[in-house]
């Protein structure tokens, strides 16, 4: 398991990695009226990731050419009866799923040798690997995927949105 230290190091180097590469075009917002486009989304929780998570999440959608907002673990997938991709022959090993990170604040009590109690805080961090249902396979699931009929919104709800 990864230290807290390595973990930062690593999405530090991620984002710098994206940053410096000839692959990152201009900044610019794909706006989609989509029910399956938008903020990234856990298929399971139905909230939103928060922290660092969306831009790791943007990042991979812009790499790998993802469209849809819904994400989840390989086995939140299989539980839904969705079956992960295999990992294409250009995609360079570990970089298939997108690795986010799980992060609370912790505090804990702790008694000094006098016997006061005081009380200190951190994150404690762990790493999770997702996969977008672009890169899932299940007919079932069609309906997560953008551009899909059942998804696109009709004009009340953009006037909603809008």
């Amino acid at each position: 398991m990864p230290t807290q230290n390595q973990i930062r190091e690593s999405l530090t180097k991620q984002i710098v990695e994206h940053l410096q590469s000839e692959k990152t075009p201009p900044w610019r917002r794909p706006w989609s009226l989509d029910k399956n486009a938008g903020a990234a989304t856990n298929i399971i929780s139905k909230k939103t990731y928060r922290g660092i998570n969306p831009l790791l999440l943007a990042i991979s959608s812009m790499r790998h050419g993802f469209q849809s907002k819904w994400w989840a673990t390989f086995n939140q997938w299989k539980e839904m009866g969705g079956s992960v991709m295999r990992r294409p022959k250009d995609v360079p090993s570990g970089q298939w799923g997108t690795n986010i990170v799980f992060y609370r604040p912790i505090t804990k009590t702790e008694v000094a040798p006098n016997g006061e109690e005081k009380e200190s805080s951190y994150f404690l961090l762990r790493t999770f690997t997702v996969f977008n249902i672009d890169q899932v396979s299940g007919s079932h699931l069609d309906h997560l995927r953008v551009g899909h009929k059942d998804a696109q919104l009709d004009d009340q709800e953009v006037e909603q949105r809008f």
